[in-house]
């Protein structure tokens, strides 16, 4: 088994599924921590069960480990697996985050402004963004 920092354990599920029907054609559990070696292992539990070789397998960046991948190239087995480049996504997340901290930057501009505002225009209380109520004496604000 895998043990995790905190002391737990951890598992690998991995299953072949067929694309027309929808139904798992082989599932296992591993205790390795990656699909990198599970590959080979896959790709011969589905030759058993499917009796045969010619087939594509579709899978993830995971998956990537040149020895398997070398093996499975010299079989009749087709596999279709992406490359980095295509998996990744930090690029995106980046400008999502980006714009997220954009927006709450500009939303708590606006609440300051407003709070600015409403002491200017000669009301007799304000309510601060903590929540504290000022009152206006002798046009200053008093806690």
């Amino acid at each position: 088994m895998i043990k995790t920092i905190n002391g737990g354990f951890n598992y690998n599920f991995q299953s072949g599924v067929d694309d027309k029907y929808g139904m798992m054609a082989i599932h296992y559990i591993t205790q390795s921590p990656s699909d990198k070696k599970e590959l080979l292992v896959t790709v011969k539990e589905l030759n058993e069960i499917l009796h045969k070789e010619n087939y594509t397998i579709v899978v993830d960046y995971g998956y990537w480990h040149i020895k398997s991948l070398n093996e499975i190239y010299n079989s009749p087995t087709t596999i279709v697996i992406p490359d980095k480049a295509s998996t990744s996504r930090t690029k995106e997340k980046k400008t999502m985050k980006r714009k997220k901290i954009i927006k709450i930057i500009k939303q708590t501009k606006k609440k300051n402004l407003e709070n600015i505002n409403s002491l200017n225009t000669g009301k007799t209380t304000h309510i601060c963004p903590n929540g504290s109520i000022l009152t206006r004496q002798n046009n200053n604000m008093q806690n």
